[in-house]
Parts: C-alpha cells; sequence; structure tokens
C-alpha cells in the first residue's frame, strides 16, 4: 500500500514538474532583449528616439543624486562619529545572538530528551503488552491442557 502511495506521489510530482516547465515563458528570453549584446562594449548604442523614450517611461523629472560619502569611513555604519557606539551595537547583537542560539540549544536538548523518554515508555508498553499477551495465552494452554 505505501509503495503504491508512494509511486503514485512521484508521478503526481514529475506531471507537475512537466506542465510547470511546459508553460514557462523563459524560453522566449534572447540575449538581444535584455542587453547581453552590449555586454563587451563601454556604452550601448543609442539612437535619437532611446533617450526620449526612457524620458517619457521613467519621467522626465530630475532627482538629486545622494551625497557621495567614502567607503572607507566608518561613521556611516554606525550613525555617529564615535567607536563606542559601535562597539555597543557589536556588542548587543553578539548577546542576541547568544541568546537565540542558547534557546534554540536548549531547546533542541528538551525535544531529544521528550523523544527519548516517549521512547522509552512506548518500548515499556510494547514489552507490558507482549508480555500480558504470553501470559493469557500460557494459561489459555494450560486450561486447555487440566480438561
Amino acid at each position: 500500500m505505501r509503495q503504491n502511495l508512494f509511486h503514485c506521489g512521484v508521478a503526481a510530482f514529475v506531471a507537475a514538474m512537466a506542465t510547470i516547465l511546459s508553460q514557462s515563458a523563459g524560453r522566449d528570453l534572447r540575449p538581444s532583449d535584455h542587453g547581453l549584446v552590449y555586454q563587451g562594449h563601454a556604452s550601448a548604442p543609442t539612437q535619437n528616439g532611446d533617450a526620449q523614450q526612457m524620458l517619457s517611461f521613467f519621467g522626465s523629472t530630475s532627482v538629486p543624486l545622494p551625497e557621495a560619502q567614502n567607503i572607507s569611513d566608518d561613521t556611516w555604519l554606525s550613525g555617529g562619529g564615535d567607536g563606542r557606539s559601535r562597539d555597543i551595537r557589536r556588542d548587543q547583537v553578539r548577546m542576541g545572538l547568544l541568546v537565540a542560539s542558547a534557546v534554540c540549544g536548549m531547546a533542541g536538548v528538551v525535544m531529544l530528551v521528550v523523544s527519548g523518554m516517549f521512547f522509552v515508555v512506548r518500548l515499556r508498553n510494547r514489552r507490558q503488552k507482549a508480555e500480558a499477551e504470553r501470559l493469557s495465552s500460557n494459561s489459555e494452554l494450560h486450561a486447555a491442557d487440566d480438561k
């Protein structure tokens, strides 16, 4: 029964994947559709109408460029000029990660202990049930012998 169910599941998965792949629009992409033709050139060739089309598509409003910052300067990461705030933030992140790791580890240990206890209790119940069945069958055999 399980094998038949497994085979049906595999067949359904293969059929679903075949359906998804047959309806994919990815096969219609061409390199020229997304600019790979111009990858080796310094800039893509433009025509006079292209600039106007781009401006009409993206809007003709000019947006100010963001302020340029030195990437080797770490002050923009910490939000302030002093290194203390950055160290405090790092310590808070470390402590958060440590607490999260401890909580996950303890949860794993608790689940392992609970599953072990469940296994032991279930094993004892099976042994007791088997022992009770053996005793009842022995008592039935002795009762049949006495007759």
